[in-house]
């Protein structure tokens, strides 16, 4: 803006100083693009001016654009960005999958002990009445020797908490011998008789408890147990290496 009686600067133009004040028409900036304004002993281009003063061009008056990338962009961070996820090595990785392995493996060994109790009782001569008008079978010798093998679940926990190398590779011995071969072993024991019970329509001379055949019972537990103990060698192999790996590369530091 100028005094009273002069002109005004318009939006899109700027006054050509060559007219003075009383000619205040406005000049395109494109007829003074290689003219050199100096404002305030600084030197500038119209095309500097006009690019760093919007307010003196003719896009002062422009909407900008939206630039709808960022705008998305931004949006799926604050949907997906928070919480911050942290970065899992692998090495954690297979230490919770394995501690499930182990969880899964004692709730499995609970449920063995729970069919192993009239058992026991009779072993310990104690009598109780409802519990022996349930009529479990007798356990066979694989199933005290799959429960004693469970035992190692608490040996693979210490190594994991402590990461011992040589007790996870007990461990991963362990349960090869005692949890995997009773079970591979269980499985021959009631082929027969499972494949008695899906082949025929009327199977007969099977052994039921409550109405149920024994085989197909045992062939669910085999089933559970074998993906339990598949995985948790899988795991403990894999930290192993793991293990193994970071020995050998501080040994090369």
């Amino acid at each position: 803006p100028g005094d009273e009686g002069g002109g005004v600067c318009e939006i899109g133009g700027v006054v050509d100083p060559a007219a003075g004040e009383a000619a205040a028409e406005p000049v395109p900036i494109s007829d003074v693009t290689s003219e050199i304004i100096v404002t305030d002993g600084l030197e500038a281009s119209s095309e500097e001016i006009a690019d760093a003063a919007p307010i003196m061009s003719g896009r002062a008056c422009e909407m900008p654009k939206p630039n709808y990338g960022e705008i998305l962009q931004t949006l799926n961070y604050t949907f997906t960005g928070w919480p911050p996820m942290k970065k899992i090595s692998e090495v954690a990785l297979n230490k919770g999958r394995l501690r499930k392995c182990v969880f899964f493996h004692l709730l499995l060994a609970l449920l063995m002990v729970v069919k192993m109790v009239p058992d026991i009782l009779d072993r310990l001569d104690i009598f109780i009445l409802e519990i022996e008008e349930l009529e479990v079978p007798q356990p066979l010798k694989w199933e005290y020797i799959w429960l004693g093998g469970s035992l190692a679940s608490f040996l693979g926990l210490t190594a994991i908490r402590r990461n011992r190398i040589l007790l996870l590779q007990v461990y991963f011995l362990l349960i090869n011998l005692f949890s995997t071969v009773p079970v591979l072993l269980a499985s021959m024991i009631y082929f027969s008789d499972f494949l008695e019970y899906c082949s025929e329509d009327e199977p007969q001379d099977l052994q039921l408890w409550q109405g149920y055949p024994v085989a197909v019972l045992w062939y669910c537990f085999i089933l559970v147990s074998m993906q339990v103990h598949v995985f948790t060698l899988i795991f403990a192999w894999k930290l192993i290496i793991a293990w193994k790996n970071s020995m050998v590369s501080k040994k090369a530091k």
